[in-house]
């Protein structure tokens, strides 16, 4: 699964990359690929649904100068969307 999450992201990277400033419609193309790709590597819906939100707020309008810029955005949505929300795991020594 893990290797067809970084397909995904590395394959909208190599696309976005191409571009020098990334404009709506040539981004949503690219997002629907990434959606497909998330839910046949068996992402929940609601994660595929974030994830867009996420990566479009730090693509949309942006000028890149390579991949590495494109790379950066994207690990920093997928981070924030890390972040939100209650801890996985109860702090060790305290039961739930």
């Amino acid at each position: 699964m893990l290797d067809a999450l970084r397909k995904a992201f590395t394959s909208l990277a190599d696309a976005v990359a191409r571009e020098r400033e990334i404009g709506e419609r040539d981004l949503e193309e690219k997002l629907e690929g990434l959606e497909i790709e998330l839910i046949r590597a068996g992402t929940a819906l609601e994660a595929v649904e974030i994830i867009r939100e996420r990566v479009k707020a730090a693509l949309l309008g942006k000028r890149v100068r390579g991949k590495k810029d494109v790379e950066r955005a994207l690990r920093e949505a997928l981070e924030s969307i890390l972040r939100v929300g209650p801890p996985l795991l109860p702090p060790e020594g305290r039961p739930e």
